[in-house]
């Protein structure tokens, strides 16, 4: 079902990239798979742009240079306005955001993490000293209901 955001200012539309087709390049963080992935995206989404593109989960096979110089592409192209990370540990977030300190390029924004009940010690525990120290925000997925 399409629905058509007439006023597209006053929602927040996200989208994820990782997981693609069957190809070795449709799937992870490469700049090939980022810029793409994305493109098909938007495509699907028939959107000019997201507000977040978030990197689902750390590809260990693509640099971290690399995936922060895609965001920063894409953000630069007018793709997405923001990027952030999703299932990411603090070390791992901490890591893009030294390298894009270090090159002058866009950090991610935040971390889209699980977070119920059962599962809360990354927000509450692991995160919280990013949040102060760089800024990162939460936004959480997953949150179950307990009677």
């Amino acid at each position: 079902m399409y629905v058509l955001l007439k006023t597209r200012s006053s929602f927040v539309i996200t989208t994820k990239i990782y997981w693609g087709g069957q190809a070795e390049t449709e799937r992870g963080l490469s700049r090939k798979h980022i810029i793409e992935g994305l493109r098909g995206s938007l495509s699907r989404l028939q959107l000019d742009y997201v507000d977040i593109v978030f990197a689902n989960r750390n590809d260990v096979n693509s640099p971290m240079e690399e995936i922060v110089r895609a965001m920063t592409f894409v953000i630069n192209q007018g793709m997405a306005m923001y990027w952030g990370t999703s299932r990411w540990s603090a070390m791992e977030i901490m890591e893009a955001y030294s390298v894009a300190r270090q090159f002058n390029l866009i950090p991610p924004v935040c971390e889209q993490a699980e977070y119920h009940y059962f599962q809360r010690d990354k927000v509450e525990v692991q995160l919280p000293e990013l949040y102060h120290k760089i800024g990162v925000g939460a936004m959480t997925w997953s949150p179950w209901l307990v009677d």
